[in-house]
């Protein structure tokens, strides 16, 4: 079934006859990871996880060993904003920089650090600026952010993983609004427990040699 048939099939019904050679099976991850790239660059759906599973859905394929990682779905989304999206993207992602180079100046006594989409280029106008902190004291960061008249919502992302005292390794989310663009801050406790992360990160000077570039 090409591509085209398969974008017109009737949403909720199987769209693939299952082939379950290595080569049928690493042409559906691919087909996957477009179309979740298209709904993160086309639909504004932030979450990898989500746009993966509607993508799956969408062909008729249960969630699990089929989904791509997230490696594959962001070469994915480059490759989407290269063919559709070339002309105003690029000035898009760098408009975002540089709001987040005027954040991690603000927040420099945290010691902030870039991560996610507009560190990598793939941002866009549905993208926030993600960063993160390492500290073990929260309530500083709130403070700071009271004492600057900025109002904040708190998420816990929950995890199974323990500190050696045996207390949680959750992680704080906090989602400010910073000249109206939406910022996300990822507090982690310690450097251990931000290390078992594998994205990409930069600090500010590396983020202004990208905007000098």
């Amino acid at each position: 079934m090409s591509r085209r048939n398969v974008g017109r099939a009737k949403e909720g019904r199987p769209r693939h006859v299952r082939d379950e050679s290595k080569s049928g099976c690493e042409d559906l991850r691919a087909e996957i990871a477009h179309r979740a790239a298209r709904l993160i660059a086309e639909d504004g759906v932030n979450d990898f996880d989500v746009a993966k599973r509607k993508a799956a859905r969408q062909l008729g394929v249960s969630a699990g060993a089929l989904l791509p990682d997230d490696l594959a779905v962001n070469a994915a989304i480059k490759s989407h904003q290269a063919i559709f999206q070339r002309e105003f993207q690029p000035a898009e992602c760098r408009a975002l920089r540089k709001i987040a180079v005027e954040v991690m100046r603000w927040l420099h006594h945290f010691s902030p650090w870039l991560v996610g989409a507009v560190l990598d280029g793939s941002a866009n106008h549905f993208s926030h600026v993600e960063l993160e902190i390492v500290s073990d004291n929260a309530k500083q960061l709130e403070i700071f952010f009271l004492n600057e008249g900025i109002p904040f919502n708190i998420q816990v992302r929950r995890s199974r993983l323990r500190h050696a005292d045996a207390t949680r390794n959750d992680i704080s989310l906090y989602e400010i609004s910073f000249h109206d663009f939406p910022i996300e801050i990822a507090l982690y406790r310690d450097h251990a427990t931000r290390g078992r992360q594998m994205h990409t990160r930069a600090q500010l000077a590396a983020v202004e040699l990208l905007l000098a570039g």
